[in-house]
């Protein structure tokens, strides 16, 4: 002690007793130890600095150097609100960072990150952990996607074959399926009804943003009379249309 503050060198264990009175400090840094064995007394303040240790019953305010526990973060959606909280041992720590995205925000008292991104991207940033005992820093990378979306169309949506007279040659017209959601699907074949004839789909599997074919005919021999049926096209993900 020079009067109010000291210092642990090395690893310590009190052989008498010591007491740090109101308004002093004691400070252990990086790969030094103090074990109180039953000697110390703490109504002023200890720091253990990232590195340092005690040990026993110190009682009085402790303050314990930080260190970021929080490893890695979630990916998070666009137009959908982010939020974690960041964590760090020690105590009475401070939140802070300089290269934040513009949409997020850090709560410097509960390590809270929100915000609602509205661009798909990937984010570098870094944040600090202080207090009385040190800082420690830590670079978190965030990838933001967009929200899946599963979807088809079909066109056209309704066929009219007209009228026809028995006897007839049943002529096809042609359904045109389109990915027009942001995710690759599989399409099942749409099965025969009772009164028209379902082709095979050119293909079941869609990138986004392409076709498939059917074709769909009447079928032969039917009787006088007017047929209207719906033809099911379903797709993985529970899409549907009729």
């Amino acid at each position: 002690f020079d009067g109010t503050e000291g210092t642990v060198y090395g690893e310590v264990t009190l052989q008498e007793d010591l007491e740090i009175g109101e308004g002093e400090s004691l400070t252990i840094p990086e790969g030094s130890s103090l074990n109180g064995n039953g000697k110390l007394t703490n109504n002023g303040t200890i720091i253990v600095e990232k590195g340092g240790n005690l040990t026993g019953e110190p009682g009085g305010n402790v303050v314990y150097g930080p260190t970021i526990t929080t490893t890695t973060l979630p990916n998070g959606t666009v137009d959908t609100e982010y939020k974690q909280t960041l964590t760090a041992t020690g105590n009475n720590i401070t939140w802070s960072s300089d290269d934040l995205p513009e949409w997020l925000t850090l709560d410097n008292s509960t390590g809270v990150i929100t915000g609602t991104p509205t661009t798909a991207d990937t984010y570098n940033f870094t944040v600090t952990a202080t207090n009385n005992a040190g800082s420690d820093s830590k670079e978190f990378t965030l990838t933001i996607g967009v929200a899946p979306v599963y979807s088809i169309t079909a066109e056209p949506l309704k066929l009219d074959f007209g009228t026809l007279t028995e006897g007839y040659t049943p002529a096809s017209q042609m359904v045109t399926i389109t990915n027009n959601g942001n995710q690759p699907l599989t399409l099942t074949q749409p099965a025969s009804t009772e009164h028209f004839e379902v082709g095979n789909l050119s293909k079941t599997e869609l990138a986004v943003g392409e076709e498939a074919t059917f074709t769909v005919q009447p079928k032969v021999g039917l009787a006088a009379g007017t047929y209207s049926e719906d033809i099911d096209v379903t797709a993985s993900n529970n899409v549907t249309l009729s």
